[in-house]
């Protein structure tokens, strides 16, 4: 299906555009994004990602789930890094 294809490459930017966050989070030992926007973003990407499996879309599921991996993982870093200034709780 073409609309598997839309989504799965528009996710495919999406966790591209995350990668950058998590290294300078890794590097700085700090973690600016908000742990009220990382994990409820991974929760919604990974209900999405659950949609789109029953669903058939089997790359946009794919790439969901590797993107709620990522946003995971941010969440993970700002639990473990202390947060930059300004960040939120």
């Amino acid at each position: 299906m073409i609309q598997d294809a839309i989504m799965a490459i528009c996710g495919v930017m999406f966790f591209v555009a995350l990668v950058p966050q998590i290294v300078v989070n890794a590097l700085d030992r700090r973690c600016g994004v908000s742990l009220w926007t990382s994990a409820p973003t991974a929760l919604g990407l990974g209900a999405c990602a659950a949609c789109g499996f029953t669903l058939g879309l089997w790359n946009t599921a794919m790439v969901w789930t590797a993107t709620a991996l990522a946003w995971a993982f941010i969440a993970a870093q700002r639990i473990y890094f202390p947060p930059t200034k300004g960040a939120g709780q």
